[in-house]
């Protein structure tokens, strides 16, 4: 009853279209480009299923990174929407889409570790649209979903849109720590983020858990417009 006089009075609208009925209709859930050429995350150049070139692995570096969308419309209204409008039944309205997902079988048993929020935006926002992310699309592979954060920020960086690669580096040196009381030693990573544009965030979070002790660490991003070489 609750949901439905919500509805009445909040209707949902297509991001894409406008048609009435949900954040994104069947027809525009169709649109949705799924990726298809994954990548090396340390040189950008074409990697079979993600794995990162044996020339460009680094001790403290990710093993591999799965892309899952193209960033263009309508997942690029969709993103967007969840990061700057806070909407949780949009994350919901996704779920369809992403129980259609196959995630490389390789990544079955690892722990899916959102990227924290510095603690100040975290309230700002009210939530991490990452961790929301998690819980609904993800809902259906064979991942532990993480209890335990393993990362936290240690300060509240500028917001990396509109910096160059350097200042990017920069802006992200000593942003995580391992949390106090947790050990990832031994441990199977899944860092997941919604977007990758220059990967700075998700490379810097596997530098910090790889010293700590983390046998592998992967990354995984909804979307990016990132064209292999």
């Amino acid at each position: 009853m609750f949901e439905t006089l919500l509805n009445l009075a909040f209707p949902k609208f297509c991001l894409n279209c406008g048609k009435l009925g949900s954040y994104l209709c069947q027809d525009c859930l169709k649109l949705a480009v799924r990726r298809e050429k994954q990548f090396c995350s340390e040189c950008g150049r074409a990697a079979i299923s993600g794995l990162t070139h044996p020339t460009c692995l680094r001790r403290n570096s990710l093993d591999g990174l799965i892309c899952l969308f193209e960033y263009k419309d309508p997942m690029r209204k969709v993103l967007h929407t969840i990061k700057y409008r806070f909407s949780f039944k949009l994350a919901e309205d996704l779920k369809t889409l992403f129980d259609k997902v196959d995630l490389p079988g390789h990544l079955n048993g690892y722990t899916l570790v959102p990227l924290p929020l510095a603690q100040s935006r975290a309230n700002w926002r009210g939530f991490n649209q990452a961790e929301v992310l998690e819980k609904v699309i993800f809902s259906k592979h064979e991942l532990t979903m993480g209890k335990e954060q393993f990362l936290e920020r240690t300060k509240f960086n500028r917001q990396q849109t509109g910096l160059s690669l350097k200042e990017r580096e920069k802006n992200l040196q000593g942003v995580f720590q391992v949390k106090k009381g947790q050990d990832p030693a031994g441990e199977r990573l899944l860092l997941f983020d919604d977007v990758w544009t220059s990967g700075t965030t998700l490379r810097e979070a596997a530098r910090v858990l790889k010293k700590a002790g983390a046998d592998k660490v992967w990354g995984m991003c909804l979307a990016t417009s990132h064209r292999v070489n």
